[in-house]
């Protein structure tokens, strides 16, 4: 007999009822393909605050969370074992439709969305701020490094990702023919206005200057490589008008 495992889940019921922290029980079987996870880690992205909060509408009983570390339970598919440890994609895709087959996954026509999925839809254990999660058979897993913590990898499936997809529309910085500073700005010091910092000077930028109402978030982005301004400041008026940017990146 298979050793009960100690589960529960956090269920959002909607902005009124607000959540709940109810136990329940692990599937005994899993598909071809599909993973049981338990949640090692899991941060909190703004869209689950602006479901919380009512700013963005989503469909009750859910559990919400998105990113996370996941250290794999069981496992139906090839390469991942019981013990490692994995990021995934945020959506579960076909990988058959046009938008899939054009690069477009996250848009499948029968997409699947972790932490934004009511608890009836599939196995019910779909979102991060619960014990374990089922990865469907068309989520990517990404085993993660032992030397990155898990403090450091959650955020990466989604807030990173986002910023990562953002800058590399932008130009390399090397083979500069004008012999000239590169500069960028971002006009936001949150987690993605830091990621994206320490992006823009890996990607060559000899200055990324970094603004923010909020000083204290500020502060931090120069630990990114960043030159923080106090946004509405005269500093940073005497900047965008003495000075080109050559990048601007705006977040919230």
């Amino acid at each position: 007999a298979r050793m009960q495992i100690m589960s529960y889940r956090i269920v959002f019921h909607g902005c009124s009822s607000g959540l709940r922290v109810e136990d329940a029980q692990l599937p005994q079987q899993i598909q071809e393909g599909e993973v049981l996870g338990k949640i090692k880690l899991a941060t909190v992205c703004g869209s689950d605050l602006h479901t919380m909060t009512g700013k963005r509408p989503a469909e009750t009983p859910s559990v919400l969370g998105h990113e996370a570390v996941v250290e794999i339970v069981r496992s139906k598919r090839k390469g991942l074992e019981p013990g490692d440890r994995i990021t995934f994609s945020i959506t579960d895709s076909c990988h058959e439709c046009d938008r899939c087959l054009h690069g477009l996954e996250q848009k499948c026509r029968r997409v699947f969305k972790y932490g934004h999925s009511v608890v009836s839809d599939g196995y019910g254990w779909n979102g991060c701020y619960a014990s374990h999660i089922v990865l469907h058979q068309g989520t990517c897993c990404v085993p993660i490094p032992h030397h990155i913590p898990d403090i450091s990898a959650a955020p990466i499936n989604c807030a990173l990702a986002t910023v990562v997809n953002a800058v590399s529309q932008l130009p390399d910085c090397e083979g500069n023919q004008l012999k000239m500073a590169r500069i960028a700005l971002v006009q936001g010091a949150g987690m993605l206005g830091l990621y994206a910092c320490a992006l823009l000077r890996d990607k060559g930028y000899d200055i990324v200057y970094c603004t923010d109402t909020n000083e204290e978030r500020l502060k931090l982005s120069s630990q990114f490589g960043a030159s923080p301004v106090l946004a509405g400041c005269n500093e940073l008026q005497q900047i965008i008008d003495g000075e080109r940017v050559d990048a601007a990146v705006e977040v919230f």
